[in-house]
């Protein structure tokens, strides 16, 4: 219990660990909900259709709602008014969600081979969910870890006790979906109340088009980054049945929290990076990065051995195969304990991250395509590991040719290579790709 309260304690004060324990809770119920989806005896192509709806909410959202979150963490330093930027923030977001919401109307009126209100609930979703992200952005910025802390534990417990009891009681998509739409507009009343202050009609367009001429290119750069999910779902989608779709997106994720986790080091690090006189904090960058990867480096080693066993354990038989995608997956971790963006952002070299992140999208397209060929799910995934591999070469010699930084001002080097390898060694050890 000790431990635990100390736990709490440290993240209490430190935005840098609450937000990751934000997005790690929000990892957590999602794996959980997936858990209870499988073992409630939910037919697998059920459970596809519930995936598939996840991923069209996911792709058709996460750019702008993300992007425009992150836009506002970085431009609330170059304004002093902070609730003027929130609230232009949240027209932004609140005018996307009604554009997208009614394409996928319009689209889901146009299906056939599927039940329309599938798109129906993912529109109305969209609409009460794709502002949220402003709730945390407020608190980080605010630098108010307590309170980030206790809204991630309220707001994802109570997601997964609701979805809890509708899977124990039914397995229809319709009451399972509509209890997130309920969860969303009561998250969402309380965004308007403690983020606006309830004062979301006091709308300032000249700051809005200011605000947005800022967030364009962080949310195209997040929707190259995006498109490297998309284009793995929709060629699943193109190459194998539905039930195949809730194998893929079972495996087709990296190690629990580890990206949502560099995502948030990222993000709380971006507006302390930048020293008094103007320099970068290299060392803080390079702290953080070697801290986490003497954690997720040998964690990702042990579940990459482990994982045929977990799957079949946590889940069932059926969703063995998952596994290898999974390991896969895992092999994403080379790239992802290095964290030159965080720095190409806090020097705003925001055009290095979107052309790079464009290279990515191409080279993922290419080689999954090719890969699918002749490994199958497993060749979607592997395509995605060298795509971002690409994509993190380039920001790093982009840096080195800007600013002189180095691989090892980021990182430590011998660790990083050591742990590299070994995970590299053991992947193809056990895995189903045979050259």
């Amino acid at each position: 219990m000790n431990k635990i309260k100390d736990f709490f304690q440290h993240i209490y004060k430190d935005s840098t660990a609450a937000y990751p324990f934000y997005l790690g809770l929000r990892f957590l119920v999602s794996l959980i909900i997936g858990i209870l989806l499988v073992k409630s005896g939910m037919p697998k192509d059920v459970i596809g259709h519930y995936e598939w709806i996840m991923f069209v909410t996911m792709i058709c959202s996460m750019f702008w709602s993300s992007g425009i979150a992150a836009a506002a963490n970085s431009y609330i330093s170059k304004s002093i008014h902070q609730n003027q930027v929130f609230r232009s923030a949240f027209w932004l977001m609140s005018m996307a969600a009604l554009v997208v919401s009614c394409g996928i109307l319009l689209y889901g009126m146009g299906m056939n081979s599927e039940p329309r209100y599938y798109y129906y609930l993912a529109a109305t979703l969209i609409l009460f969910s794709g502002s949220l992200p402003l709730v945390e952005t407020y608190f980080l910025v605010k630098n108010d870890a307590e309170k980030l802390t206790k809204y991630g534990l309220w707001s994802h417990g109570s997601l997964l006790i609701m979805l809890g009891f509708v899977i124990v009681f039914t397995h229809e998509m319709r009451y399972i979906i509509g209890a997130m739409i309920v969860h969303s507009s009561l998250r969402w009343l309380y965004l308007i109340n403690v983020v606006l202050d309830g004062k979301i009609g006091q709308i300032d367009w000249p700051s809005i088009r200011k605000f947005g001429n800022y967030a364009v290119p962080i949310c195209l750069t997040l929707l190259l980054g995006s498109l490297m999910d998309t284009i793995d779902g929709l060629l699943v989608r193109h190459y194998f049945d539905m039930d195949q779709f809730a194998i893929y997106r079972y495996g087709g994720r990296e190690l629990p929290f580890v990206s949502l986790i560099f995502v948030g080091i990222s993000t709380a690090m971006i507006p302390r990076m930048i020293n008094d006189d103007k320099t970068l904090d290299l060392q803080m960058l390079k702290q953080q990065a070697t801290r986490w990867m003497h954690i997720f480096m040998p964690l990702a080693i042990i579940f990459m051995v482990c994982s045929p066993w977990l799957f079949k354990v946590v889940y069932s038989e059926t969703f063995v195969p998952s596994a290898y995608i999974f390991n896969t997956y895992l092999l994403i971790m080379v790239s992802r304990v290095l964290l030159p963006q965080t720095a190409l952002q806090s020097i705003h070299a925001n055009d290095v991250i979107l052309w790079s992140s464009l290279v990515e999208v191409i080279a993922n397209i290419v080689l999954s395509v090719v890969f699918v060929q002749y490994w199958g799910m497993i060749g979607l995934a592997f395509g995605t590991v060298i795509a971002y591999l690409i994509q993190k070469i380039l920001m790093i010699v982009m840096l080195y040719k800007l600013r002189s930084i180095s691989l090892g001002d980021m990182i430590d080097i011998k660790w990083y290579l050591f742990y590299s390898v070994s995970l590299i060694v053991i992947y193809f050890a056990n895995s189903k790709i045979h050259f």
